[in-house]
């Protein structure tokens, strides 16, 4: 199969096979550039992230300076590498791909906070993990033992407050 254009929606809900597999079709004897364009939201857990990581600041937030820069990718013993430059990568024998990352926020669709203004409010509703990942772009962050439940949303009663005739009470969460 010969493709010259391959696009995702959502790229992790693929395989990270799925999309080697797909890559290896990228040919043509047309003269037509090929090309992968695909969107994807941040998920830690996520194969993708290998492929934005170069784009990604320390706290895994979108490097606003790294936005929109060709990078160029290859493998060197089965490890994906990374080079500024075409050049770099030819150096160290290496005939490389080029790849770029340009990070989206919910203030970039124009469109979308036009016609459904509310969105923002759904995504500022949604627990912390979920809020930073899909408001605020950020790609490492998990949920951690201490996030799900706090300690301050569970107010401690020093007296049972129901009925005499409870026999047994537990607490647990």
């Amino acid at each position: 199969r010969q493709l010259a254009f391959i696009g995702f929606d959502e790229l992790d809900s693929f395989t990270e096979s799925q999309f080697w597999n797909l890559f290896a079709c990228l040919r043509t004897t047309s003269g037509v550039r090929t090309r992968v364009i695909a969107t994807t939201n941040p998920n830690a857990d996520s194969w993708v992230l290998d492929l934005v990581r170069p784009y990604l600041d320390a706290a895994g937030y979108p490097n606003p300076q790294m936005a929109g820069k060709v990078l160029w990718f290859g493998r060197v013993d089965g490890a994906l590498r990374w080079w500024d430059s075409e050049a770099a990568a030819a150096i160290e024998g290496v005939s490389p791909v080029s790849f770029t990352f340009v990070p989206s926020m919910l203030s970039d669709n124009s469109i979308l906070m036009r016609k459904d203004p509310k969105y923002a409010q759904i995504l500022n509703a949604l627990p912390p993990v979920e809020r930073a990942r899909y408001l605020y772009g950020n790609w490492f962050i998990r949920p951690t033992s201490g996030s799900f439940f706090q300690r301050a949303w569970f107010p401690l009663l020093h007296q049972h407050p129901g009925k005499a005739d409870v026999v047994r009470t537990y607490r647990a969460w």
